[in-house]
């Protein structure tokens, strides 16, 4: 069974720990989040009543390891694909693990990722393919034709998590699989004295009783035409939770296919301190996805499905990335730090309106680590868990 790798999340930050690493570069940061919002919206397009979340961090260290193990043509697809042409191998892998070293500095928190590619027992990787796994923390190794082997080592990482769906039939090449359970430690956190149960209107139009927590204060708020949306930070700051309430004539599936990387570099900016009064339902809900259905219609689709593939630079015979598997969960909770004692705030001498958001419906969220820029998760609750 392979190892525990764990690459997130962040507790703590100074700049003087990250001194000498590579940061991705800007370009690589659109790419991981522009794909991550399209897995998003595609998702939901299939399954529009469904609970979807999908890791743009976890996508970015699958895609690396996808075009290092493909032969030339592969390669160039997946730059094509990745809307990186010109870029190197050394470019891309240098970055990758400059942002695996950056998260992997603090694996002491609450929430857990881990990345991992399995094969049958008849595949060997080439010895270079195997020091890259190891220095990019991807654990390794064989599938069985019912997963349990893959369904341990997720229980290792997080005991609760659900037994996975979606391993392909018959399986004969790679999958590449991650893990990536969320749970906030909120810059303030929220009381639990003040959590009360409250209705949630689901996605069919059932009713659903949830515990939902409550805090007044003031957050990073943004309202326009489509949306409401606050964004509370966590992990002292370093992470921002964006929780994005659609306006009531549109559903989220409708809301995700505006949300494209260049919307979000838009509308990112607009948000601005507001005080108000935000609800926010406790709910811990876990979803799977494959990646792979989308990338087979991709630029790099010779690399994804069953078809052979030359992925020369991994393994010696002909194989191909059957299915890209994601596992993720967003877990929300009250935790995080005592607020503060109160003090006087100027800013409430300032001539403001207040608002109030509550949700109570389904609802689009984002989580970016702010130091790098990267989308760590995004993702849809329709039916809280």
């Amino acid at each position: 069974m392979p190892r525990k790798v764990t690459l997130f999340f962040l507790l703590v930050f100074t700049p003087s720990l990250v001194l000498g690493l590579t940061f991705p570069d800007r370009s690589l940061v659109d790419s991981q989040t522009r794909l991550g919002f399209g897995l998003l919206s595609d998702s939901l397009k299939s399954r529009p009543n469904d609970n979807v979340i999908v890791s743009p961090a976890a996508l970015l260290i699958q895609m690396t390891l996808a075009h290092d193990a493909a032969g030339a043509e592969g390669r160039s697809a997946m730059l094509a694909m990745m809307g990186l042409p010109g870029y190197s191998e050394q470019q891309i892998n240098a970055a990758t693990s400059g942002f695996v070293e950056i998260l992997d500095m603090y694996s002491d928190g609450p929430s857990e990722m881990a990345v991992s590619l399995w094969k049958n027992e008849q595949t060997r990787f080439l010895q270079p393919y195997s020091g890259l796994l190891a220095g990019f923390k991807v654990a390794e190794g064989n599938y069985d034709p019912a997963g349990q082997k893959i369904n341990d080592w997720l229980k290792t990482l997080f005991s609760q998590t659900p037994a996975l769906k979606k391993m392909p039939k018959n399986c004969k090449g790679l999958v590449l699989l991650d893990l990536a359970w969320f749970k906030p430690e909120w810059s303030i956190a929220f009381d639990p004295s003040r959590t009360k149960p409250a209705a949630f209107s689901a996605v069919d139009g059932a009713s659903k009783t949830v515990p939902m927590m409550s805090q007044s204060g003031f957050f990073t708020y943004l309202q326009n035409r489509d949306f409401q949306a606050v964004g509370i930070p966590s992990f002292n700051g370093d992470i921002t939770v964006y929780l994005i309430l659609p306006e009531n004539t549109q559903s989220v599936a409708d809301l995700s296919r505006k949300l494209t990387a260049e919307q979000w570099a838009a509308w990112e900016p607009m948000f601005s301190d507001a005080e108000g009064y935000i609800e926010v339902p406790k709910l811990r809900v876990f979803t799977e996805l494959d990646a792979a259905d989308q990338l087979k219609k991709s630029k790099a689709s010779i690399l994804f499905g069953k078809k052979p593939a030359d992925l020369s630079a991994a393994v010696q015979a002909k194989t191909s990335f059957e299915a890209v598997l994601q596992k993720n969960c967003l877990d929300l909770s009250e935790a995080g730090s005592p607020p503060p004692p109160p003090v006087f705030d100027p800013r409430t001498l300032k001539k403001h309106t207040f608002f109030n958001l509550s949700l109570n419906r389904p609802f689009l969220f984002i989580v970016k680590h702010n130091i790098t820029g990267v989308i760590l998760l995004c993702g849809a609750v329709q039916r809280p868990e």
